[in-house]
């Protein structure tokens, strides 16, 4: 359901015609006005709210309507319009041009309605002045006609106000997103505890934003208590939670417990069971936990409905072997949603229930329960926090399946807050060990204890409400809580003031006598109330406040007035009193140091305060997931002050909410009691500090100034005093801003950047970037398309040479080097096999300042360097067999985009080159050298492949065939080359004469060739094939450390000596484990926490991680964590070596069990066209029957590609042959009886071949599929929609955006760079809008970066504005960010090639491509009358590119025509002066552009 929401006021008119039109082709779309411009689709809010924005998304929506246009051209078109509209609006474009435009128009774009009429036509009608310029002009009839022809279609009509539907309390208070299909009256929410423990804030959040839902459409709120678990259940909770409720103000309309229909739920339960859609399972519960994560169907899946039925019994009887069976939904064992892997819905506890007893012994799961009870109790929208995202899918499937009515899921963020934790379980720890008082306490964060801290039931709402509905998952800040109350108490809070009683001086004032006045309890708010203050002879102040007063200083006492200090008296350093005269008729405050204080008089005496500071309970800031609490536990978290209070303060009453002056807010804990003669004392007035939002504490006391001297010493007091007030407070503040990387592993946001923050499943390329990259495998260089490969990657390539140089050279194989350097005549030699290299060749054409008489090519690949030197040494049929290897590097110039490891300018790689007499000892080698590749994947990198042959269109070029292992990557569904063996035969050995004398025949015969390479793309498919959304899984065989050791449990409290042990004992470990040869390193770093290094070496791949503590060393075990499976298990120290043998062999197996079973299940064999196509599109390997045509092959890639190019999903890409498998499913003649895949091929199958699609194949070139099959040439000259159809073009690279939401922000952002262009745009707004920014959208380079980084690059007032301010920072880091693509580049001068006479005489334009000395041009005329002076441009325009690259000009006659053709003409057209013809072709032949060189068919226009 789609629903468009329209601002009230100023409603959009073309939003209202684009709703109108839509709603016209029965779409289903709901139009109502509102507070804003939003839309939603299916509940998905669009975030865009700006008109043109919301028009473009919209149209993408329904783009079967085809609203944006329906190909590359209209969209461009399209978007041509849209632009001239918005300058139509801001009165930039003539109306006269847009009715020229539309003279010959019945649409602007194709044959119907677009948005481009819609918006250009509510632009005119929107603007009085246009409609009448319209109506009274004669000039504008075509656009008055088609106006008119738009009109008919009945778009606009007036908006209908509901402003009185909305509740007037409620407005502008929050980010409330507007609920999908809610009808006023007709909404019913709820709000389910579980009555384990005390509602915290995150329940409020839940609780409020209910209650909003129901005020706002005059809804239901129905509270409902979970009781589903009666071991958690408690009636005193229950009452608890309504006693809390009530102080939020929440006021449900009904009360229930999910308990209330367990008779109900049963029923259902045994409706899936008799429906075949569950089973019950006696399958031991960590057993079941291990197949649910190895995705292992249980035994009891299969149950028949008899055996379910009497186990189910058991279970509802609660014997005891009822209590070991569960009911489980059968869903999809198979599912990447753990929520849907046959979840339990009903287990057996024969526990009493605090409200129906012992009645039931089997109890349904909150998931179950769930959804029955919202439907039953008809709630229409269930509101959830996104953590429960997973279960979506689950509480839908158990709805559909149970056939009852649908709730809408409404998702909204969880309330994460720093230093906290909000489990019940964890809470409740709290509580049971003493730490904290009780459910109350100040500490938690309870309802009840932050209202015990003081905050508000109004501060904590506005906060909530604040909120909203958003879904953005963020840790944040207690201060922000805090400074929402401030708000609320900050009006109201009545003045007191307080002194530390242990830091107090006195100060002698010249006074006749004390006097008592009242004075307001707030200076902004008289009708609050006062207070009396006594006027005495001494006064007391802090003693900071004394350290910062000279003789002779003017200071103000608050609500007094200014006095002069004329004396202070002092000792060692230490002041003992100050004396002061009163300066009352100086009035002036402004430069003075203001000062609290409190008499010392018998008129009004002072009483005792205790002050509580509470702080963080939790020190850390943020914990990583699978860090335990209790190791950051603030044992300093409550520090007791003991102070002095005015004699006010004695009529506080409890929970008062009051200002000490210059000290902060606090709340009353305990009133002060007068002394008593019972207890012999009294009691101080007990104050909790409130805080009140400040990232920094202000001081505790200390003068307030304005002067110069008394600011400097400000930082001095502070320090002083933080001891004196919220020390720990402020520390904890600084513990929360200080980055931590242990943060790395929370998803928030809050959170240091170390870890991966693009999932594999959801985007594998942003994923694959950040692995390798955070993983330390490699480091980007400034030469594009070229890296720096880490010890971290390294190793693993020298793990690779060490296993297949040792293999090689048992065959007999030697390692020799030959030169990087290739002479251009070598590399033509072997033009039939370079051909295709030839594009990605590198060249060396200067030696310093000097072009080089000859090019030298840098090598794509060595047989033109190594077989000359083949050709020297092979001169006998002894000198055979010639086997060399080469390690080395290759460059290949690619100018598709690159890919660290996969695809590369520059790699390493070995290529081995072999000669044989026969072809038989050639062929054994191939395969050979396959099979020892194969073992390279499996043995060594854990990784299973396909072995095969390469078709025809797909072998190595000049090879007679290829062989090849062919790995797989799941989450993309693509086969990538893992390594290629090839014979050659002959045709390298007749090429470069490679012969030897035959021993039999006498004669000369060439020899047999092979060649094989393996490549660093091995570390790529590890990197693919292994790795999970922590990062690299690394195979324990190539790993740089195949263990790594981490001291756990250390904490500040133990000695020296006890951490010297544990250091001790974990040297021993890996001085044991590196003796055996494993591959060890001990983290001994003590600046990071354990967890930030488990997550450190988790995203590096450490096979096995060692945790090695305290307990572990009394039990003289070790605990080991497995990357792999992310398990845990201890063992004994006794058995340490073979253990962790034992494991990286178990480690090896798993990585390669899984990945063949993995390969196994997406391998699809097929014989059907349609079904190729549904494998192909979901990411499997398809084994079909071939013919091996390469024409065939040509079609099934073409046929077989995604018709949607601008799919979010990637590349349109078809299947491409991967390898004809040795192992075939079929006998060969049963092959041949087969037809080939393809449906319109005749022949028969020749053999089953693997198709896919390919990892490192970035897709069509569309650009030049259409120049070569129809010479389509885009229509558009304008830089802007030339970057828009060529984004479009090249769509598998996200240029325009991956998605609706993305390429609205996209066409926001070219519309900016074009206000830019035209200075209509502030850089100080970009400067802001770049600021969290890498790219301008998403998470990778766009046509939006592009254009507006051109756009300030090409304008000198901008690059110097943004040089020399430094409030354009974050506009220079984002510059220097897209500058290192290197995408701007000067072009080349080829001036010295010109002829001097030819300068300055026109616009020439430089030729595409066009090399010196390898130019042909032609003049050819007919030979049917004189030339004239169009034919004399042509001829100079030839001659003038023919003389720049000292080029050939031929002169050929067309003589096509016998009728026109006159040998007179053609003698007098030869003769045209200073035009020297290369060669004159006569006659003309059909055959010569074939075979000639010309390169260009030149234009002949010199101006554009």
């Amino acid at each position: 359901m789609y629903i468009l929401e329209i601002a009230k006021k100023n409603p959009s008119l073309e939003l209202i015609a684009l709703g109108e039109y839509i709603k016209s082709k029965n779409e289903k779309l709901v139009v109502r006005f509102g507070d804003e411009n939003s839309f939603s689709e299916n509940g998905l809010v669009c975030p865009f709210h700006c008109v043109n924005s919301l028009v473009r998304y919209i149209s993408r929506c329904f783009c079967h309507l085809d609203l944006y246009g329906s190909d590359k051209l209209s969209k461009v078109e399209v978007e041509n319009w849209l632009f001239i509209a918005k300058r139509l609006s801001q009165k930039l474009f003539p109306l006269e041009e847009i009715n020229d435009a539309v003279s010959s128009l019945t649409y602007l774009v194709g044959n119907h309605l677009t948005i481009a009429d819609i918006v250009l036509f509510c632009t005119i009608k929107g603007n009085q002045h246009f409609v009448n310029a319209i109506a009274n002009s004669v000039n504008l009839k075509h656009l008055e006609r088609w106006c008119t022809q738009i009109m008919s279609f009945n778009l606009i009509v007036e908006p209908k106000c509901q402003s009185s539907s909305s509740p007037q309390k409620m407005k502008d208070q929050g980010k409330f997103v507007e609920l999908p299909g809610a009808e006023k009256g007709n909404v019913v929410v709820r709000f389910p505890p579980e009555a384990s423990g005390y509602l915290h804030v995150g329940h409020a959040k839940a609780a409020l934003l209910n209650q909003y839902y129901q005020q706002t459409f005059d809804g239901k709120l129905i509270m409902r208590f979970d009781d589903t678990n009666p071991a958690k259940e408690n009636a005193h909770f229950e009452k608890v939670i309504l006693e809390d409720l009530a102080m939020l103000d929440v006021k449900p309309d009904h009360f229930s417990h999910t308990s209330d229909h367990f008779d109900t739920i049963i029923k259902y339960c045994e409706q899936l069971l008799q429906d075949g859609l569950a089973y019950v399972d006696d399958t031991d519960p960590e057993e079941m936990k291990i197949q649910r994560e190895k995705r292992i169907i249980s035994a009891n899946r299969a149950n028949p409905l008899l055996k379910n039925m009497s186990m189910w019994t058991e279970m509802q009887r609660g014997t005891e072997y009822g209590k070991k069976c569960c009911v489980r939904a059968k869903i999809d064992m198979m599912s990447d949603n753990g929520a849907m892997r046959d979840p339990t819905i009903f287990r057996c506890k024969p526990e009493e229930h605090v409200r129906t007893g012992y009645k039931y012994k089997a109890y349904p799961t909150y998931d179950f329960a769930c959804p029955i009870v919202d439907s039953i109790e008809g709630v229409t929208h269930a509101l959830r926090t996104t953590e429960y995202h997973d279960r979506d899918a689950q509480y839908y499937w158990l709805i559909d399946a149970l056939g009852i009515r649908k709730p809408f899921i409404w998702e909204y963020s969880r309330l994460n807050l720093q230093n906290t934790v909000l489990s019940k379980r964890k809470l409740t720890w709290f509580v049971d060990q003493g730490l904290v008082d009780g459910w109350d306490d100040p500490r938690m964060p309870t309802v009840r204890g932050i209202l015990a801290k003081g905050m508000t039931v109004e501060g904590l709402r506005q906060f909530i409400i604040a909120q909203g509905g958003s879904r953005s998952v963020v840790v944040m800040e207690w201060d922000k809580i805090w400074a929402f109350n401030k708000k609320i108490i900050d009006p109201i809070a009545p003045r007191y003031t307080a002194l530390l009683a242990d830091e107090v001086v006195p100060l002698h004032i010249d006074t006749p006598n004390d006097a008592v006045v009242s004075v307001d309890l707030h200076p902004k708010d008289p009708a609050i109330g006062q207070k009396s203050i006594c006027y005495a002879k001494t006064v007391l102040i802090e003693r900071i406040d004394a350290n910062d007063i000279h003789e002779g200083d003017t200071v103000t006492l608050i609500n007094w007035g200014n006095v002069i200090i004329t004396k202070i008296n002092s000792s060692d350093d230490k002041i003992i009193d100050l004396h002061a005269k009163l300066n009352l008729e100086n009035r002036n405050f402004k430069k003075t140091l203001k000062l609290t204080w409190l008499p010392q008089s018998s008129l009004l005496e002072n009483i005792p305060v205790k002050c509580l500071v509470y702080g963080h309970i939790i020190t850390k800031g943020i914990l990583a997931k699978n860090e335990d609490f209790k190791s950051f536990i603030n044992k300093s978290s409550k520090i007791e002050q003991t102070l002095i209070g005015d004699a006010e303060l004695a009529n506080l009453k409890k929970g008062d909410i009051i200002q000490l002056q210059r000290r902060g807010f606090y709340i009353c804990h305990q009133p002060y009691k007068p002394f008593s003669p019972h207890i012999c004392t009294d009691i101080p007035c007990t104050l909790i500090y409130i805080p009140d939002g400040h990232t920094k504490e202000k001081p505790t006391g200390g003068a307030i100034t304005k002067n110069e001297p008394a600011q400097k010493s400000k930082k001095s007091k502070e320090e002083n005093r933080m001891t004196s007030k919220n020390k720990s407070a402020s520390s904890e503040n600084k513990t929360n801003k200080s980055v931590e990387p242990d943060k790395e592993e929370t998803g928030l946001k809050k959170q240091t950047r170390l870890g991966l923050e693009a999932k594999k499943s959801e985007n594998l390329s942003d994923w694959y970037t950040q692995i390798i990259v955070k993983s330390e495998m490699i480091e980007y260089y400034d030469v594009s398309g070229c890296y720096i490969l880490r010890p971290w990657a390294y190793f693993i390539w020298e793990q690779i040479q060490k296993f297949f140089d040792a293999e090689i050279k048992k065959l007999g194989v030697e390692n020799a080097y030959f030169p990087i350097f290739i002479s251009r005549s070598a590399l033509e030699r072997e033009k039939d096999h370079i051909e295709d290299f030839a594009p990605e060749v590198a060249w060396v054409t200067k030696s310093g300042n000097s072009d080089m008489a000859e090019h030298i090519a840098i090598r794509p690949t060595s047989e033109t360097a190594m077989y000359p030197a083949y050709a020297k040494w092979i001169q006998s049929h002894r000198d055979l067999p010639l086997k060399l290897n080469q390690w080395n590097n290759v460059v290949r110039w690619e100018f598709k985009h690159p890919q660290p490891f996969l695809r590369t300018r520059e790699f390493l790689w070995q290529e081995g080159h072999s000669a044989f007499a026969t072809k038989a000892e050639a062929v054994e080698e191939v395969y050979t050298i396959l099979d020892i590749y194969a073992k390279v994947y499996t043995d060594l990198l854990a990784i299973p492949v396909n072995k095969g042959k390469k078709t025809l269109k797909e072998r190595f070029a000049g090879g007679d065939f290829t062989t090849t292992c062919e790995a797989f990557i799941a989450d993309s569904g693509r086969g990538i080359q893992g390594a290629t063996s090839h014979h050659l035969g002959q045709n390298f050995s007749k090429m470069f004469n490679i012969s030897v004398e035959d021993p039999v025949s006498g004669g000369h015969s060439f020899v047999y060739q092979n060649s094989w390479g393996l490549s660093t793309r091995t570390i790529g498919a590890i990197v693919m094939a292994h790795g999970d959304d922590n990062g690299l899984v690394l195979p324990p065989r190539v790993a740089r450390y195949q263990v790594v050791i981490v001291p756990c449990g250390i904490t500040a409290g133990m000695s020296e000596d006890q951490k010297d042990s544990i250091y001790k004992k974990c040297q021993e470990i890996q001085q044991k484990l590196s003796l055996s040869e494993i591959r060890t390193y001990l983290d001994a770093r003590d600046h990071y926490s354990p967890g930030w290094k488990f997550n450190h070496w988790e995203l590096k791949g450490v096979p096995i991680r060692i945790e090695f503590g305290p307990k572990d060393m009394k039990q003289n075990k070790f605990v080991i964590a497995r990357r792999d499976l992310s398990t845990k298990s201890s063992h004994s120290l006794d058995a340490l070596v073979p253990t962790i043998n034992e494991y990286l062999e178990k480690i090896h197996n798993t990585l390669y069990e899984n990945g063949l079973k993995t390969m196994s299940e997406r391998k699809k064999m097929t014989s059907d066209w349609n079904e190729f196509c549904k494998h192909l599109n979901d990411k499997n390997m398809i084994l079909s029957p071939f013919c091996g045509d390469p024409n065939c092959e040509g079609e099934i890639k073409r046929l077989s590609a995604s018709e949607d190019s601008l799919s979010p999903d990637g590349p349109a890409m078809g299947a491409k042959s991967l390898c004809i498998p040795f192992e075939q499913p079929c006998s060969e003649e049963e092959v041949k009886k087969l037809k080939c895949i393809l449906p319109k091929c005749p022949k028969q199958a020749e053999f089953y071949t693997i198709f896919g699609r390919s990892l490192h194949e970035l897709g069509v070139n569309n650009s030049i599929s259409m120049t070569l099959i129809g010479r389509l040439v885009c229509p558009f000259h304008c830089v802007n929609s030339l970057v828009r159809y060529i984004s479009r073009c090249f769509c598998h690279l996200d240029l325009y955006g991956s998605d609706k939401l993305s390429k609205v922000e996209v066409e926001n952002w070219l519309f900016i760079a074009k206000r830019l262009s035209q200075k209509l745009f502030p850089l100080e707004e970009i400067n802001d809008a770049v600021s969290s920014l890498t790219y301008l959208v998403g998470n990778h380079l766009t046509i939006a970066d592009i254009v507006l980084f051109c756009t300030i690059k090409g304008n000198q007032h901008f690059v110097n504005a943004i040089a020399n301010s430094v409030n354009l920072k974050h506009l220079e880091r984002w510059c220097t960010q897209i500058m290192s693509f290197n995408l701007i580049v000067e072009p080349k001068c080829q001036s010295s090639s010109s002829p001097q006479k030819m300068k300055d005489q026109g616009k020439f334009v430089e030729l595409p491509g066009a090399e010196k000395g390898n130019v042909v041009v032609r003049f050819p005329p007919e030979a049917s009358g004189y030339l004239h002076v169009g034919h004399a441009k042509a001829a100079l325009l030839n001659q003038y590119y023919q003389q720049t690259f000292d080029g050939k000009l031929i002169m050929r006659f067309d003589d096509t025509n016998p009728a026109k053709e006159n040998a007179h003409f053609e003698k007098n057209q030869a003769r045209t002066r200073n035009i020297n013809f290369y060669q004159i072709s006569i006659p003309f032949q059909p055959e010569f552009l074939k075979s000639s060189n010309i390169q260009y068919i030149m234009g002949l226009y010199s101006k554009r």
